[in-house]
């Protein structure tokens, strides 16, 4: 393991916790909780607030038009599902579809612009019993000049006591790049990580970590397996 990523793994370990959440945003808010989900942080766990954190600011000339949950497979095409589009147009490691979003930005100038979607960057549910979404890794996509692009972002949800953000048509606020330190711990680390070697399963560790996060601290297995991750 290099160097950097042995300090940073110490600093995760300074946050070891008790028993590690496995079904991580498996749950819905109708079942009851083995290890009851913490409102630590604003809008993470079982708290209905707002998520704190840095406004995001997008470049000039680029208006976010929407961002509602993504259809699923089976249902008619759309145009965030649209075959031409291909995977260019698929972002995120949230894969178990539990906040799937299509997000839709309008590019309102002549010319190209590159946006950029930091990690740790929120999405925030207009239905307080649906899941909010943060994506892990940083998203950039060209946006052409005077047209309306669609994205689809697989986000990993932040609220495990929450159900699943499925409901078809539900919309989704732009919210904050988090503030929480441990979340952001997590992302630096990952940073470090080649996330896209095995998708699945680092997008599942990726989860239960944010599942930990949720509760306040980690527990030795998850900082296992974040360790396990391969390397750039």
């Amino acid at each position: 393991m290099k160097k950097t990523n042995k300090l940073l793994l110490k600093t995760l370990l300074f946050l070891v916790s008790a028993p590690l959440i496995i079904a991580a945003c498996k749950k819905t808010g109708t079942e009851k909780e083995n290890n009851s989900t913490s409102n630590v942080y604003k809008g993470w766990g079982s708290s209905v607030a707002d998520p704190e954190g840095t406004a995001l600011h997008f470049p000039q000339g680029i208006e976010l038009v929407q961002a509602k949950v993504a259809p699923e497979e089976y249902e008619e095409e759309s145009e965030c599902t649209r075959r031409e589009y291909g995977m260019e147009r698929v972002s995120g490691l949230g894969l178990d579809g539990k906040v799937t979003l299509c997000v839709n930005f309008r590019n309102t100038t002549s010319a190209p612009i590159n946006v950029t979607l930091p990690p740790g960057l929120i999405f925030i549910s207009t239905d307080i019993k649906k899941q909010n979404g943060l994506l892990s890794e940083k998203v950039t996509f060209e946006v052409p000049a005077k047209q309306v692009y669609f994205h689809q972002l697989n986000l990993h949800c932040i609220n495990i006591a929450r159900e699943p953000a499925r409901k078809k048509d539900l919309q989704f606020r732009l919210g904050p790049v988090t503030n929480v330190q441990l979340a952001l711990d997590l992302l630096k680390f990952l940073e470090t990580k080649d996330l896209h070697k095995n998708p699945e399963e680092t997008g599942a560790v990726i989860g239960t970590a944010l599942a930990n996060v949720q509760q306040g601290r980690f527990s030795k297995y998850i900082l296992g397996e974040l360790d396990k991750l391969p390397n750039k």
